[in-house]
Formats: C-alpha cells, sequence, structure tokens
C-alpha cells in the first residue's frame, strides 16, 4: 500500500451511517494526511468473545495499523 487519504469524520457519524453496533476503541483525531503505518477507524462483523459459536455477529467500529 502506498497511499494517503483524508479521515474527517468522527466516530459516531460513522457509526450512525454504517449501523455499527459496538464503538470498541477510543477515538483519534482526524487527519487530512493518513498514511501507512498508522491507526485507522474500520468496521468490521464479529462474533463477540466467549460466545457460542452460532451467535449472531456485531457489527465493530475497531482501530487497526493500516499497512504491512
Amino acid at each position: 500500500m502506498c497511499g494517503r487519504y483524508a479521515s474527517a469524520r468522527r466516530d459516531a457519524d460513522i457509526a450512525g451511517a454504517l449501523a455499527v453496533q459496538e464503538i470498541v476503541d477510543e477515538e483519534t483525531a482526524p487527519s487530512w494526511n493518513v498514511a501507512p503505518q498508522q491507526d485507522i477507524c474500520v468496521v468490521l462483523e464479529r462474533t463477540p468473545r466467549g460466545a457460542p459459536e452460532d451467535a449472531e455477529p456485531v457489527r465493530q467500529l475497531r482501530r487497526v495499523r493500516w499497512g504491512c
């Protein structure tokens, strides 16, 4: 990955627009210059830890490291 992008939305805005059920991590400040190796906000669906295998996944907003 070798690009940059802007991330200006607040977590609450993203959660509302994408029907997120759970915000997992603390909010990070907006950035107009997000680069690889920085923490970014992503939406994913996963079954909660410790839940039975047949449990419904929950849509979450999480922080992950972008890039390799």
